[in-house]
Order: structure tokens, then C-alpha cells, then sequence
């Protein structure tokens, strides 16, 4: 009954029905968090961050009944950083988004003729279940980089230091190769004021902000005032 030129939908859990697509007099628009037709789905930015992408973006794209399978508007390209973590990514998409989103509405009795997405390299960003959050810790360091990157803040890569369930915020992998052969994996090689650094299967990660059950994120040399951790223990 509102009879709109546009319907924009950013960040919506549901597919809508074709007769509400159908509604509007120029068309349904979705943002979406990536560079379609890879990630297409609920989780976007935390699994490019998790699969070590290198680049992502935004998508404006005209809505169809499938699952973001619909022709694009516009795409707008932003690296990922090493120190990008799903927050940070987060708010640097969403500030892209809204200039893109303005521009696009500003321009309504012009706007660019939508092209079919590519039919390779699709993929699908499925949601982020329990199972994926704990730290494995005989991965690659690089692996165990992304998931702590991709799942922080929320909800958050955890393991287990000294019978307590810990999540871990922020890290980055150690620039050289662990000196002490035979640790085996998730073994605190070394603690700094910069973090303590954690063998994995292959090199180590350098872990600075970590949040105990119930209390607050904190760096780690805050961290360690109330919570003794030594060389040698294990992260399981």
C-alpha cells in the first residue's frame, strides 16, 4: 500500500517472498557484506576473514528469490588488513555501505543496468556454529591467525589455559619459526609484555588480548596480573 520506488534490505536473516519483491515500482535491493558471487549467505565478512581472503567488499545487488544469487548494481573492492579483525572489518564495510547506498538512492532516475553475477567462484558463507569457535591448536599458525581475527569480538575463538575457558581476541603470527623443537602444539613457548606466544602445528601465534569467563577484555599485561600464566603450560 506504501507503493515505494525501492526496497533496501542490509544485514536481513530472511529470503523475501517474490510477491514482496514484486512490490516496489523499481526494485528490491539488497547490501551485501562481500564481493558477490563469492560468500553469498549469513556470514560473510567472518568467513573471508577466516579463509584468509585477502580482499572483500560491497555488493549492491537486485533481489531475486534465491539466496543472494540476484544481478549486481555495483561492487565496491576493500583489502583486508593483517590486524583486520570481524569488528574492525565490520565498521569499515558498514561506512562503505552507507556512502554507496546514498549515492545509489541519489541517483534513482539513472541508475546502472544490473549484470549477472559470474557463474564461478561462488560460495556460500554459512553461519558460524559452536564447533568452529574453539582453537585447534595443531593448525598452521596462519589458520589459527584467521579464525581468532575472524571470530573476534563476538563470538569469539577460545581454549582452554589453566581449566578455564578463555576467548582470544587478538593475535598475529609470529615472525620466525618456534626455536624449541619437539613442543608439542598449543604449548606457551615464551611470555612478553607483548603477549604470550603459542606453539601451533606449524610456527606460533603472539596472543595480546584475551577475556576470562564473566570478566572484561584485557590486554595481556593486564591479564596477568590476576591470572598466573608460566612457559610451558598447555592451551588445550
Amino acid at each position: 500500500s506504501l507503493k515505494p520506488d525501492i526496497i533496501l534490505v542490509a544485514a536481513y536473516g530472511l529470503i523475501l517472498p517474490k510477491q514482496v519483491l514484486e512490490i516496489p515500482k523499481i526494485a528490491a535491493v539488497n547490501v551485501h557484506a562481500s564481493i558477490l558471487p563469492r560468500w553469498r549467505g549469513a556470514a560473510p565478512i567472518q568467513r573471508a576473514l577466516i579463509s584468509g581472503d585477502k580482499k572483500t567488499g560491497i555488493t549492491l545487488m537486485k533481489m531475486e528469490e534465491g539466496l543472494d544469487t540476484g544481478p549486481v548494481y555495483q561492487t565496491v573492492v576493500e583489502p583486508i588488513l593483517g590486524t583486520d579483525t570481524f569488528l574492525r572489518l565490520s565498521e569499515k564495510l558498514s561506512r562503505l555501505a552507507a556512502d554507496l547506498v546514498e549515492k545509489f538512492l541519489d541517483n534513482l532516475e539513472n541508475l546502472p543496468i544490473a549484470s549477472a553475477q559470474n557463474k564461478t567462484g561462488i560460495c556460500y558463507a554459512k553461519k558460524i556454529s559452536k564447533l568452529e569457535t574453539r582453537i585447534i591448536w595443531s593448525k598452521p599458525a596462519s589458520e589459527i591467525d584467521y579464525l581468532i581475527r575472524g571470530l573476534s569480538e563476538t563470538p569469539g575463538a577460545w581454549t582452554i589455559i589453566k581449566g578455564e575457558r578463555v576467548k582470544i581476541l587478538s593475535s598475529r603470527v609470529a615472525k620466525m619459526e618456534r626455536a624449541i623443537v619437539g613442543e608439542r602444539a598449543g604449548t606457551i613457548l615464551n611470555i612478553s609484555d607483548d603477549g604470550i606466544q603459542i606453539a601451533c602445528g606449524k610456527g606460533s601465534v603472539i596472543i595480546d588480548q584475551l577475556q576470562r569467563p564473566g570478566k572484561k577484555p584485557l590486554k595481556f599485561s593486564e591479564l596477568i596480573r590476576g591470572f598466573k600464566i608460566v612457559r610451558g603450560e598447555t592451551c588445550t
